[in-house]
């Protein structure tokens, strides 16, 4: 972070009594202390750099600068990076911006950027100060990108209330132009204080700088997700000092949250379902920025009465849409969410939860009569009668009935299909030229049970 008298970065020009507890604080993170949620073996390790650590004595971006090489080889597997600052009120690029993120990129390194701010009560500059590091470091999208970054670490001369709009509206519209939720970089002392330690930012992740080995996390945060150790590291590759970090999870999850996000939609086919009748979860798996994720496996979790979830189905998205599918046939109430594991490329994520209660199908009921038992070889018979559920007599309209009829001892064949009228029912018209029973099938619904009427039989005369 910059050298200024009002940042952590620049007392430390003042902390050389403290070198012996920042020594070790990095022991303490390096080597499985209980500094952080995690496990000290495994919270992964990382770092900060700007210009500082790159531009030659004419403050222009160094050839010899950072040698990513061997920053690759150390136990640093993360780097956040200067993308711009704010100057004489002015936002403008770090010079040595592209070289370093080029060079992390390059090496395998997850690595993220950062907009050093100096808020200003002058209309627009917040928004425009998002819009210029935008501009200078993309949608932070790629495979390996961490989430952008507000470095807040001075006021500006605004007061809390101003601070605090201003903050918002630079996450907020960072957040609309790169689909990622950016992170707040900070001290504890200065949001305390300059934030009136505001709890209204829980939304966005905390990088805390505060050197010692248990941070002191402002603002009511839950926890913090990176912490900034030490301002005095040293690292191959890398004259003189630099700002030491550590992620609070495991290497699995810091491979997460520098890959794009994703999301699997999910849509069923009804919060009923009815019992062993066919029920539907579907959608289509996406990143942030709603770009399909074609021909990747997602995994269906179901929970019954509240227990556990089990993983109950597996399929692939589609090649174009990414579009997926589970089809069920539930016989209780449960709950199902979709899992995508993620990759090389993208973060993991699971869908919404969707539920559905569970209801019995209903039976049901066919009757049927003809309009004659016995007729002339070719005169017309009717064979009509209603659809209805067998236990509260509702008539059933608007459902497929099929006519089958047998010659004999042969086989059923069907005739026709006709749907039930608005009173549930149906008629056939028919021309026996010899002697031929006749029957009405049902299917079922997905409510209602399937049904056949009794036999019917015309005689010729």
């Amino acid at each position: 972070m910059p050298r200024s008298s009002s940042s952590p970065r620049r007392a430390r020009n003042r902390l050389a009594a403290g070198l012996t507890l920042l020594a070790a604080v990095a022991t303490t993170l390096a080597g499985g202390g209980t500094a952080a949620a995690a496990s000290g073996s495994e919270r992964p390790l990382g770092l900060d750099v700007s210009r500082w650590q790159s531009a030659g004595p004419d403050g222009a971006c160094a050839t010899d600068g950072i040698d990513w090489s061997k920053v690759r080889t150390t136990s640093r597997g993360f780097v956040l990076i200067r993308a711009t600052r704010t100057t004489a009120g002015r936002t403008e690029a770090d010079t040595c911006y592209a070289r370093n993120y080029a060079g992390a990129a390059g090496r395998g390194i997850y690595r993220g950027a950062y907009h050093y701010a100096i808020p200003s009560t002058v209309a627009g500059s917040a928004a425009r100060d998002a819009r210029t590091f935008v501009s200078v470091t993309g949608r932070m999208q790629n495979a390996g990108d961490l989430p952008p970054v507000l470095d807040l670490e001075t006021s500006g001369g605004l007061n809390p209330t101003q601070l605090a709009s201003w903050t918002r509206t630079w996450l907020t519209t960072v957040r609309a132009l790169t689909g990622r939720q950016p992170m707040i970089y900070t001290y504890p002392s200065f949001w305390r204080s300059a934030m009136a330690d505001s709890q209204a930012f829980h939304a966005y992740p905390l990088w805390i700088a505060n050197w010692t080995p248990t941070p002191s996390v402002p603002g009511g945060w839950p926890t913090w997700t990176i912490h900034q150790y030490s301002a005095t590291g040293r690292v191959a590759g890398i004259s003189g000092d630099v700002d030491l970090d550590v992620f609070n999870g495991t290497a699995a999850q810091l491979h997460a949250f520098a890959h794009p996000g994703t999301h699997p939609t999910a849509g069923t086919s009804g919060r009923t379902a009815f019992r062993g009748s066919p029920w539907r979860i579907s959608g289509h798996l996406v990143t942030d920025r709603g770009a399909a994720i074609p021909r990747a496996t997602v995994r269906l979790y179901r929970s019954v009465a509240g227990g556990p979830w089990r993983l109950i189905a597996t399929t692939k998205t589609s090649g174009t849409t990414a579009y997926y599918r589970f089809v069920l046939r539930p016989r209780a109430a449960a709950s199902y969410k979709v899992r995508y594991s993620g990759g090389t490329t993208f973060a993991p994520s699971w869908s919404d939860v969707r539920s559905h209660a569970i209801r019995q199908r209903s039976t049901t009921t066919l009757t049927a009569a003809t309009s004659a038992t016995r007729v002339r070889r070719g005169a017309s018979v009717r064979v009509r009668g209603t659809l209805l559920r067998t236990v509260s007599h509702a008539r059933l309209p608007g459902k497929t009935v099929t006519l089958d009829q047998r010659v004999g001892r042969g086989r059923w064949t069907a005739v026709r299909s006709v749907r039930t009228s608005a009173t549930g029912r149906y008629a056939f018209g028919v021309r026996p030229t010899r002697g031929t029973a006749y029957r009405v099938r049902f299917a079922g619904s997905l409510a209602n049970l399937p049904s056949v009427s009794a036999q019917r039989t015309v005689r010729l005369r």
